[in-house]
């Protein structure tokens, strides 16, 4: 089995009897847990930085969030909870600014500048804004979430905790998962709660010499999905000026995405590694393929997330799968339509 070591400054501490370590394509920052017995009482503060590996792939370099000791005889017992170092632009403010015709990267690089942080955009695109603000109260994730949804592409952490954006899967993963054979469990949900039959998108605009007629007066589209047989309209209003041809592409996006998203798979396997034979880790935000004839879905899913554990009863990891188009982004207006309305 795979050995969990964390490496505090020059010291390595393993011979843990639990961890627990997760990561999501949704959520800036990777999360562990650990639990053990020491005969030495374990230095660690808010600002101790630490690193986390599974043999020698390093899964995480973070720092404590919250830590829990005692102390029986001369035995030590110590749990701790932690995060990556996106940590702090998770909890922290950032710095109020309103930016003129000034490009993603830039934006990025501002905001974590002052934390220490790395960027790397490993997508091929660096949109420019017009016009970008960054509000009171808002942390360093909120704007990296607005960035995200603005141009389709997603933020994480590597494993030395500098920030990377990434394009939804368009790595395949090394492994894949077989009902009956590395394939331990699988759950499969389906609500169909936010699922309609008809999707109605109502936009705004103003109308002027270059806009008129069906695209100024409350442009308006539609889509359907086939797979909901009753009757269940929705309409949904755009916030934002939009012409026809954005408002069907919005409904078009929330029948599509509604759909995907409706379905959620979750298997387990007992390995941390793709395979018994390989050193490499699963990851998220591949494309894997499934193979689940028992229950008659079989396909390549994306891996939406995942946690790695070990227990009593040993080790194991837990893969949530998604429709690799579950997160395509929102249509917007391109530059040339917003200088237009």
């Amino acid at each position: 089995m795979s050995e969990i070591v964390l490496k505090l400054g020059d010291k390595t501490y393993s011979g843990w009897k639990a961890f627990e370590f997760s990561k999501s394509v949704e959520a800036l920052s990777s999360g562990f847990y650990l639990s053990s017995v020491h005969t030495e009482n374990l230095q660690i503060g808010p600002d101790t930085e630490l690193e986390v590996f599974i043999s020698n792939n390093k899964i995480l370099s973070g720092y404590i969030d919250t830590v829990n000791f005692n102390l029986q005889g001369d035995q030590y017992g110590i749990d701790f909870q932690g995060r990556d170092k996106a940590c702090d632009l998770i909890d922290c403010s950032a710095e109020v600014k309103n930016y003129i015709n000034i490009d993603l990267n830039s934006i990025v690089n501002n905001v974590i500048r002052p934390f220490g942080f790395a960027f790397e955009n490993q997508t091929t695109i660096n949109p420019k804004f017009k016009k970008f603000d960054i509000e009171p109260a808002e942390t360093v994730y909120d704007v990296l979430d607005k960035l995200s949804s603005s141009s389709g592409i997603f933020f994480n952490t590597d494993e030395n905790g500098n920030i990377i954006a990434q394009d939804y899967g368009v790595t395949q993963s090394g492994g894949s998962l077989i009902l009956g054979d590395n394939v331990a469990s699988i759950e499969v949900n389906q609500d169909f709660t936010d699922r309609f039959s008809e999707y109605k998108v109502v936009g705004q605009s103003q109308g002027d010499d270059s806009l008129f007629g069906v695209d100024a007066s409350s442009p308006t589209g539609k889509a359907t999905d086939r797979r909901i047989k009753r009757y269940r309209p929705l309409t949904i209003q755009h916030d934002e000026n939009t012409t026809y041809s954005i408002a069907k592409k919005r409904a078009e996006w929330e029948a599509t995405v509604r759909a995907t998203r409706s379905l959620n798979i979750s298997v387990s396997v007992p390995l941390w590694t793709i395979s018994e034979d390989s050193n490499v880790l699963w990851q998220v935000n591949q494309i894997v393929s499934l193979k689940a004839d028992q229950i008659g879905l079989s396909g390549n899913f994306l891996i939406s997330s995942l946690r790695f554990s070990l227990d009593e009863s040993g080790s194991k990891t837990i893969l949530d799968l998604v429709r690799p188009d579950a997160y395509q982004p929102q249509p917007i207006l391109e530059q040339e339509e917003i200088e237009n309305l």
